[in-house]
């Protein structure tokens, strides 16, 4: 995704730097609940004979789907995904989120 794009999503969801400061102070919980949220996910998903079978035969595993989405979780909350595209000014994201 390139900067245009990414800046053009965040002002449409009207991404502030507010917003950037509530999503540093829920890191640490994040950081706790992001394999859990995954897996319970995962495991309702897989109770699907259907959805199972479909993954399996295209050589997946539940534990590399649940690896996958829980990097990308930790990516789209990462300061350097977010900061890339805004303006040239302070960034918005807070260094340490």
């Amino acid at each position: 995704m390139d900067e245009r794009t990414i800046r053009t999503r965040l002002d449409f969801l009207g991404f502030t730097s507010s917003d950037a400061e509530l999503l540093r102070s829920m890191k640490p919980r994040a950081d706790q609940a992001i394999n859990g949220f995954v897996k319970e996910f995962y495991d309702y998903q897989f109770k699907d004979p259907e959805f199972a079978s479909i993954i399996r035969s295209n050589g997946a595993t539940q534990d590399g789907l649940e690896s996958a989405q829980a990097g990308y979780a930790r990516m789209l909350r990462c300061r350097q995904w977010l900061n890339r595209g805004l303006s040239a000014q302070a960034p918005i994201v807070p260094k340490d989120l």
